[in-house]
């Protein structure tokens, strides 16, 4: 008796109903870094997939190719991962432009690293768009929503449908930084990384390297390498935000607090290392977290100051 009833909670607090419009502003999230991602590196795109063959190294999506790819193929499916890209983050044609963006976007950055050394960072982004491309995250903020309701269609309320996709968004991105807490205790310095040698040791090896290699080390390097007693306290803090994440997805308020700290703490390491989490540092790998559609709501103090600022950033525009 005790398994079903074990069992009826999880899949209750699993397909937990959530608002259409969370789940969309996750998908509107996703897409736009995505896209900031992307179209910013077109060149780079291009010229990576002319270099010497010789280079290739198959990773993901790219070991089911038979070798390297023309140029010009390679070209065509960044230009299609795009434009996909665009409609998912707007929403249109969701059910084709979705689940097509994160199969592309998944060749595309597979292939990308197949030639140089592997972004972890963007394993979090490829899984997300994935779940979010064949979900219905554009029943809401979305132009097909728009375009429902302008036929007369009902918007859609709370739903378990809306709620999965996001608490399987937010345990990609969980599992990720677990794993990561279990990796440290698998070296061999194990627990000893929570004193804080391990770890400024590590720092003092990446600005070594930064020296070396581009001639200077993250600004905060210097300040704070003699201090180690503040090791000690980012070792034991990483190791918390890491082992004890899986709380953040148990509880919805926890989850909040554990994705501030952990974006503080990303744009902590670049400080210090100089190192670019780019999805973790622009905050919007944890969209999922936060409720979203409340924090857009005309009534609520944040949406009330930012409309204040765009305000008065219009009046100035217009003064000046």
């Amino acid at each position: 008796m005790t398994s079903p009833i074990v069992f009826g909670r999880i899949a209750s607090w699993w397909l937990t109903p959530m608002p259409a419009t969370r789940l969309g502003g996750v998908r509107i999230a996703c897409g736009t870094y995505a896209l900031c991602y992307l179209l910013p590196r077109c060149n780079m795109f291009h010229e990576l997939w002319r270099t010497d063959a010789d280079l290739f190294d198959p990773v993901g999506m790219a070991r089911l190719l038979p070798g390297v790819l023309p140029p010009g193929i390679m070209d065509t499916v960044y230009w299609l991962t795009v434009l996909t890209g665009v409609f998912f983050t707007l929403g249109f044609k969701h059910r084709i432009a979705g689940p097509l963006f994160g199969l592309l976007l998944f060749t595309l950055l597979s292939y990308r690293n197949s030639w140089s050394m592997i972004l972890h960072m963007h394993n979090a982004l490829v899984i997300h768009a994935m779940i979010l491309g064949i979900s219905r995250s554009a029943d809401g903020w979305s132009v097909d929503a728009a375009l429902y309701r302008r036929r007369g269609g009902v918007p859609p309320g709370s739903s378990w449908r809306y709620g999965w996709p996001i608490m399987l968004v937010g345990a990609v991105t969980i599992i990720a930084y677990f794993l990561s807490g279990v990796a440290k205790l698998a070296c061999p310095e194990g627990l000893d990384w929570a004193a804080g040698e391990a770890l400024r040791s590590q720092i003092a090896v990446n600005a070594i390297r930064y020296d070396i290699l581009e001639g200077e080390s993250a600004p905060l390097f210097q300040t704070i390498y003699q201090h180690k007693a503040l090791f000690w306290g980012m070792g034991i803090g990483t190791f918390v935000l890491e082992l004890g994440v899986p709380l953040a997805l148990l509880n919805r308020r926890l989850g909040v607090i554990w994705a501030i700290m952990v974006f503080g703490m990303h744009w902590g390491i670049f400080f210090v290392m100089g190192i670019k989490f780019r999805y973790q540092m622009s905050g919007l790998t944890y969209a999922s977290f936060f409720d979203l559609e409340k924090m857009a709501c005309p009534k609520t103090p944040l949406a009330a100051a930012l409309r204040k600022f765009a305000l008065n950033g219009k009046a100035s525009l217009a003064n000046y």
